[in-house]
């Protein structure tokens, strides 16, 4: 296995070593310069529709133009955005808000209680992947042109937060159901998408705004955002200066720090495989708790974590952060790589000669396909894989139709998590698996009457995901940004990727 991870973890160094010979490929529009923030990242911008905006490597697109109604700083402590104060009444089940007053759009449409409902609403009714984090969301009362309440069907812990991130971010009511919304932004957040400027897929560019409420969070006059997939490109650009920022990851490090670029890395991610058919809708062997462990002890984590990810990362059984309530240390080591108790699992189970899978393979992880299919089928599974385009990628994974699936996903706060790919309803719970004593688990979580006893409720919720082996990762991985000389950036928390509120000129 060893031999099999060393070749193609010899793969990723060869391609490493061309980064040198890789030419630097020019898709600047607008050239950097100086009080220009150049960013590179590794995939395209797909819309900018208020319902339907994407949190993780597209936030950057979105977050310069749509202010949000809580900031969240680099320390992970909540501040007043758009919202200038917010109280919970008794019962956790509404929260009022106090909204800043004399903001505008950059269309002139002032804000106020009327603009936050119809964002509020569009996004929970919207169908977008953020939907979840609206769920709870019964009705929006407006108390005042600057006051709202949120009523909510039940408790949400996570509320505040995802008012910092998508459910919080404020367009304009206009450009809510304008036609030319995905790609004609208005917000009235610190830049403003220069449309005429910008050529999706090559080049996005933004300019400050000159009436945004903090100016101590405009650094730079103009913004510019190239989509460059390839590693080895965006890594040269920045060598030659054609930009400042760019994405990267555990490979290029070492590359990166000898050129004499900043090198800032910190986990975000956790990556390994998500066992969607928990209930046996599609495969009834996944239907077996047996099944799905022998699953998750039959990664040699340790070796793909080492070949795969140049060892940047923690090995882990468990999906929650270490910085998340839910987190328990001892969890991370449950499934350690143990072919003979995987076999002795899968006999048990009654699939003494396995079984096959239908696996998407998606461009992303291509890399692990032979790695994944030799460790399943070193234990009777036979994985059959289907190419997925990378524009299909989400909603195919979403579809239900895939038993389970390699993927990356972000750890945030716990109850994100939760609300995002545990409950029944989870846009990442894709058949609607849930189980009474989970049910009563997230329950008690939901509706703790302190923080001591929602960490308690967290903490059983993991315990019982990993004693059922819903999900089978296999390593916490460090997200890598690389920068020049002339910015420094402090990361978004929770975010594989930062927006230019989170740069500044370097001193």
């Amino acid at each position: 296995m060893n031999q099999l991870l060393a070749k193609y973890g010899l793969a990723c160094v060869v391609a490493l070593v061309a980064l040198n010979a890789a030419p630097t490929v020019s898709y600047a529009q607008v050239a950097n310069g100086p009080e220009v923030l150049a960013m590179a990242a590794n995939i395209d911008n797909d819309t900018f529709a208020r319902a339907s905006i994407r949190l993780g490597t597209r936030e950057p697109y979105w977050l310069p133009v749509y202010d949000t109604l809580v900031h969240l700083t680099s320390d992970a402590k909540l501040e007043p955005g758009m919202a200038t104060a917010w109280q919970w009444n008794e019962a956790g089940d509404a929260l009022t808000l106090t909204l800043r007053e004399g903001v505008k759009f950059t269309d002139g449409t002032p804000f106020d209680s009327e603009v936050v409902r119809a964002n509020l609403i569009a996004l929970r009714d919207g169908g977008g992947e953020n939907a979840f984090m609206l769920a709870s969301l019964r009705d929006v009362e407006i108390a005042s042109p600057t006051k709202v309440v949120l009523r909510l069907s039940a408790p949400d812990p996570a509320l505040i937060e995802n008012l910092a991130s998508a459910a919080g971010a404020m367009a304009s009511t206009i450009s809510i159901t304008a036609l030319d919304a995905a790609t004609r932004p208005i917000g009235s957040g610190p830049y403003v998408l220069d449309a005429d400027a910008t050529v999706p897929g090559r080049q996005y560019v933004y300019r400050s705004n000159p009436d945004y409420w903090d100016g101590a969070l405009v650094k730079f006059k103009t913004l510019t955002i190239t989509p460059i997939s390839d590693l080895s490109a965006r890594l040269n650009s920045l060598r030659s200066g054609q930009i400042d920022a760019a994405l990267g990851d555990a490979t290029v490090v070492a590359e990166a720090k000898g050129s004499g670029l900043s090198v800032t890395t910190y986990p975000v991610d956790w990556e390994g495989v998500l066992i969607a058919d928990r209930n046996g809708k599609v495969l009834p062997a996944l239907a077996d708790k047996r099944v799905r462990q022998a699953i998750a002890l039959a990664f040699d984590k340790e070796s793909i974590l080492k070949f795969m990810r140049a060892g940047s990362g923690t090995v882990t059984s468990q999906i929650f952060s270490k910085d998340a309530s839910a987190y328990v240390a001892e969890l991370d080591n449950t499934y350690g790589y143990d072919r003979e108790r995987a076999r002795k699992l899968m006999a048990e189970a009654g699939y003494v000669d396995g079984f096959s899978i239908t696996l998407p393979e998606l461009r992303l992880f291509a890399a692990f396909t032979p790695v994944v299919t030799q460790m399943l089928g070193e234990i009777g599974i036979k994985a059959n894989w289907v190419p997925v385009a990378p524009t299909e990628a989400i909603a195919e994974l979403q579809s239900g139709k895939y038993p389970m699936f390699v993927i990356r996903l972000a750890a945030q706060t716990s109850w994100s998590d939760i609300r995002r790919v545990v409950a029944p309803d989870a846009s990442w719970n894709m058949t609607h698996a849930q189980n009474e004593e989970l049910n009563a688990l997230i329950n008690a979580a939901q509706r703790a009457s302190s923080e001591e006893e929602r960490t308690v409720a967290y903490q059983n919720i993991n315990r019982w995901l990993v004693e059922e082996a819903w999900f089978a990762p296999w390593y916490r991985v460090d997200s890598v940004i690389l920068t020049n000389k002339e910015v420094e950036v402090h990361p978004r928390p929770w975010s594989v990727a930062s927006s230019v509120q989170y740069f500044q000129p370097r001193n």
